[in-house]
């Protein structure tokens, strides 16, 4: 089967949160680069911004303070929404990905996990694992008095867990990943307008002057 994930889900919705976010998200993995983090920003979706928010946006952008805390507050709408959404509707938003990078084969065998856990959220997800791991560590430093009941559930959450959520995080990187060469780009260029605008202000004449004389 190509074209779609048989996972049921709406992406709709979804794509639209994300897409609104992901610059913000992706600033905040570069909140130690100030100046890529500064242009991620300024590539958020103002589509949705009425000019007062335009405004205080901007205001955001103009200091390093004000990156972080644009940076931290876009990060959270994103983290969010893709907690919120169901494993069904991240499997349909990562369908075109999943075939870009994986065998049919492969591919299938994704699906196929991601089916099973179509109807929770990964945030539900997440709180088991976490819970499940939390007993687990504590137990193993004598943090934690757990029965065998527990430890059992615990280890059995952990092992049915382990793989979709491998799976999703490690596709949400390689969605965000794709973001960066655009930032590369820019800052590459940024310099090279620089270097342009210091052979100018040294007073060297363009190559065509220069031929000409």
């Amino acid at each position: 089967m190509t074209g779609r994930s048989r996972v049921v889900g709406s992406i709709g919705d979804l794509e639209g949160k994300l897409e609104r976010y992901e610059y913000g998200k992706l600033a905040q993995t570069l909140k130690d680069s100030p100046d890529y983090a500064n242009i991620a920003l300024g590539l958020v979706d103002r589509s949705y911004m009425d000019p007062a928010d335009e405004e205080i946006f901007d205001k955001y952008l103009s200091s390093k303070e004000g990156v972080e805390t644009a940076s931290l507050i876009y990060s959270k709408a994103y983290d969010k929404a893709h907690s919120s959404a169901t494993v069904g509707e991240l499997g349909n938003y990562y369908s075109s990905l999943i075939e870009d990078i994986v065998g049919d084969e492969d591919r299938e065998s994704l699906e196929t996990e991601l089916d099973k856990f179509s109807d929770e959220t990964l945030g539900d997800i997440n709180k088991k694992v976490a819970k499940a791991l939390y007993i687990l560590q504590g137990a193993k430093k004598g943090l934690y008095d757990a029965s065998e009941d527990e430890l059992r559930s615990a280890i059995s959450t952990s092992k049915k867990y382990e793989t979709v959520v491998q799976m999703i995080q490690t596709l949400e990187n390689i969605k965000l990943g794709r973001l960066e060469p655009r930032i590369a780009e820019i800052v590459a260029r940024k310099n090279l307008e620089g270097l342009a605008k210091k052979v100018r202000e040294n007073g060297q004449p363009a190559p065509a002057l220069a031929r000409a004389a």
